[in-house]
């Protein structure tokens, strides 16, 4: 029975398209398929991963083993490749955005980009009192006062 598994498993890795993985902008792990489908981790066990397709409402799944070499496809994607939002995804992981390349992004990858943006821009408002007075330099006092003063008289003088 085992080599019949072993067999089975070899046909489906050499029949099975690449697969790589990536992670997400919340640091959770994708696995990527020929470079056109993204499925994100349902659940793990200690020999089986068991992913389902990224867009909600498609019944797509990948399982994979513990080493993470293909095991199963279940059912076939009913939408078309992401192909050219993965692209977007893997370009602009870590890279600064200016408005320019935003205002000719199709508006669905747009949101992969903007939503952690928006989270940064949250946590900071949230948690501003942490920050405020960070850059000041206790060792010279003086110095990072007057730094302040000169922050707050310009900011007086642009409104």
């Amino acid at each position: 029975m085992t080599e019949a598994f072993v067999i089975l498993t070899g046909e489906i890795q050499a029949k099975s398209p690449a697969i790589s993985f990536i992670n997400s902008n919340k640091g959770k792990p994708l696995l990527i398929v020929a470079d056109e489908y993204a499925f994100k981790l349902n659940k793990a066990t200690t020999t089986t991963k068991y992913w389902i397709c990224t867009i909600n409402g498609y019944a797509a799944k990948v399982h994979t083993d513990s080493t993470n070499l293909l095991m199963k496809t279940v059912d076939n994607h009913s939408h078309l490749p992401e192909k050219e939002k993965l692209e977007c995804i893997l370009f602009f992981l870590g890279e600064d955005i200016d408005g320019e390349t935003l205002f000719y992004l199709p508006q669905y990858m747009m949101y992969d980009i903007i939503k952690p943006m928006k989270e940064r821009v949250h946590f900071l408002a949230e948690h501003r009192d942490l920050f405020h007075g960070a850059f000041r330099n206790n060792s010279d006092q003086g110095i990072s006062e007057k730094y302040i003063n000169h922050l707050q008289d310009n900011n007086l003088n642009n409104y």
